[in-house]
């Protein structure tokens, strides 16, 4: 097990005075902070050792206090997987015990089983972990069991509600935010209580959303505060995973501020003339911000996510039809072959612009030419490099 420290708060910062960062939603002394920060969603893939898998689940249960069950077996992103457990508070840990024929590596001739594994731990698994120490010493284990992160999100509670979801909507509407092209306005909660709102900034779609909502709405009235929020995938996910990998390594206070220097990192908001907007340079001075490199690598068209998709979640039912169709009088080439002309009859413009789109980056950008020839074997048929 981790080491056991007393409680420092649940993955939020004290950083001084004068920052205006406290422990607690309300402190001790009653007055309350001004910022709070946190990781508030973690979700990735393993490959372990089942006694790496038994310490896995022991440090989840000690760290974030809480119980697993073992449940029926799951199925993410199109993946299925045999075995699954789930916690009270919605943490989900689900494996495949790879065979030797299944391409595993030399652990299983050490006497261990290969076992890829899914995790994904939300917010409210989070908050259980009793303090900041706790959860950095767990990336730091997750981090030397090469962990792949698929997604990350973090967030910055603001309790002087400092912005307004207006100011964002502004700067995008005068081509002074950048970061993101996309803003929508909700004011539903669902079931909650009160008239909130929720600003979102990017695609659903996208690799990098931010959300600006009314916490003190969505949380019934628990956090009193105005939340900015960043949701990461893919590269913009693995960047992130460095950042907190390194900072985990540093004190509770440089964990979280590289917290805050990541959330207000990825977005900015500023004039023609490269000036900051006043109520943004404001925002930042106020958290002492110092600004962090999160580097993204190129975008993935639509056409290269799809390929992508096929790849990861359709593949293992294609062969399973093959099987099928071996099986019986059934011609799989035929058969696909039948699927892809219904599939042609089906295409509109927009497919077609999705392709013309993906084979315009594909002339331009060289990353593009190894990804299609990795893919292939061969360079596109009409693309000139």
């Amino acid at each position: 097990m981790l080491q056991r420290v007393p409680s420092h708060s649940l993955l939020i910062m004290t950083i001084t005075k004068t920052l205006g960062f406290g422990q607690t939603p309300r402190s001790n002394t009653g007055s309350s902070p001004s910022f709070v920060s946190k990781v508030d969603w973690l979700q990735g893939l393993l490959s372990l050792t089942s006694s790496q898998l038994t310490t896995v689940i022991g440090e989840l249960s000690h760290i974030f206090k809480d119980t697993f069950a073992d449940d029926a077996g799951y199925l993410f992103s199109g993946r299925s997987f045999e075995h699954h457990r789930v916690s009270d508070r919605g943490c989900r840990i689900a494996w495949n015990i790879k065979l030797p024929d299944d391409g595993c590596d030399d652990r299983h001739y050490l006497g261990e089983s290969v076992i890829d594994c899914w995790l994904m731990l939300p917010a409210k698994f989070l908050n259980g972990c009793e303090s900041t120490f706790q959860l950095r010493r767990f990336i730091s284990m997750l981090s030397d069991l090469n962990f792949k992160p698929s997604r990350i999100d973090l967030a910055l509670d603001d309790f002087t509600k400092s912005l307004t979801w207006q100011n964002f909507d502004d700067a995008r509407k005068a081509g002074q935010a950048h970061g993101f092209i996309k803003g929508r306005l909700t004011s539903s909660f669902g079931d909650k209580l009160g008239d909130g709102f929720t600003y979102y900034m990017g695609s659903p779609s996208s690799d990098k959303l931010y959300r600006f909502y009314d916490k003190n709405v969505e949380s019934n009235g628990e956090i009193d505060s105005y939340r900015l929020e960043g949701q990461y995938r893919d590269d913009w996910c693995k960047s992130i995973w460095r950042f907190l990998v390194q900072a985990a390594d540093d004190s509770d206070i440089g964990f979280h501020r590289t917290i805050v220097n990541c959330v207000c990192s990825c977005i900015d908001f500023y004039d023609n003339d490269h000036v900051s907007l006043k109520w943004w340079s404001d925002f930042k001075h106020s958290l002492k911000f110092e600004g962090v490199n999160v580097t993204c690598g190129r975008v993935k068209t639509t056409v290269e996510k799809s390929i992508e998709w096929v790849e990861k979640s359709v593949e293992t039912t294609l062969a399973m039809i093959e099987n099928f169709c071996d099986r019986t009088t059934t011609d799989f080439g035929e058969w696909l072959s039948a699927r892809l002309e219904s599939g042609r009859s089906r295409l509109r413009s927009v497919h077609n612009n999705r392709v013309d789109s993906a084979c315009k980056v594909l002339s331009e950008i060289s990353s593009s030419i190894n990804f299609y020839y990795d893919k292939f074997g061969e360079y596109p048929i009409g693309i000139e490099f």
